[in-house]
């Protein structure tokens, strides 16, 4: 039934959610610097005309590889 396979895939989708945030909690300091940096740029670009795209970039990608890191264990 469709049910089913709705109510299974809520409970992969929660179980994912839990594993990311688990990694994200190990990933604390890569995640407060890319928190950072996009704050800091936020103001930065509300001075000048419109953010730039691929700002934090460098900060999201050590993040991102430090989760798929913590994830795997």
């Amino acid at each position: 039934s469709s049910t089913a396979s709705a109510k299974a895939s809520i409970e992969s989708a929660g179980a994912r959610l839990r594993a990311m945030s688990a990694a994200l909690l190990r990933c604390t300091p890569e995640a407060r610097a890319y928190a950072a940096c996009v704050v800091q740029r936020q103001e930065e670009s509300a001075s000048a005309a419109g953010g730039r795209p691929g700002v934090c970039s460098a900060e999201f990608a050590l993040l991102k590889s430090c989760m798929a890191d913590k994830a795997k264990k």
